[in-house]
């Protein structure tokens, strides 16, 4: 049975660019107008990693890949301005696929993506092996396996990986 993940283009989008999380803030846990008490609950930043990072969305499954996009190929993309009417209220959002060209650019733009707080779309995967590979390689990006189709076609995009943010589509 193969799974039409077109279907779920929409919801992951709406989780990837959904309200920013604020990680370094101590949590309130009770405000009686006292002074505060000088304990936070650590960010996951400031946690241990474990030796072999877990599965970074226990709902992943099998059937899920492979993972294609027909109108997308790793490719050189240009830059342009975006002009949104309401202005942008999400979080960057970045292209990718499990290839060569995107796996150097994750590299050179990784901590960027990561202060961005930037959702990634993983558009080409074989499998569930080689996207848990790639998101153990870059564990502080928030990493998601579906099809690009309607962003490519929204955007005007045939290549990736690419980065859009408020302003700009660029790679």
């Amino acid at each position: 049975m193969r799974i039409d993940l077109r279907l779920f283009t929409v919801p992951l989008l709406a989780c990837l660019i959904g309200p920013p999380t604020v990680a370094d803030e101590p949590a309130v846990l009770l405000d009686d107008g006292g002074e505060p008490l000088p304990y936070s609950i650590p960010s996951s930043a400031s946690l241990p990693s474990p030796a072999r990072p877990p599965n970074p969305n226990p709902n992943l499954d099998d059937r899920l890949f492979p993972v294609h996009t027909s109108n997308m190929t790793p490719g050189a993309v240009k830059g342009r301005r975006l002009r949104f009417p309401n202005g942008w209220r999400g979080r960057p959002l970045f292209v990718v696929g499990d290839d060569p060209r995107s796996l150097r650019w994750l590299k050179r733009h990784y901590r960027r993506l990561a202060e961005l707080g930037a959702g990634g779309l993983v558009t080409e995967v074989e499998s569930m092996d080689r996207f848990l590979a790639l998101a153990r390689a870059f564990p502080a990006l928030r990493l998601t396996p579906a099809p690009a189709d309607m962003i490519a076609e929204t955007y005007g995009l045939r290549h990736y990986p690419v980065l859009i943010s408020r302003e700009f589509v660029e790679q």
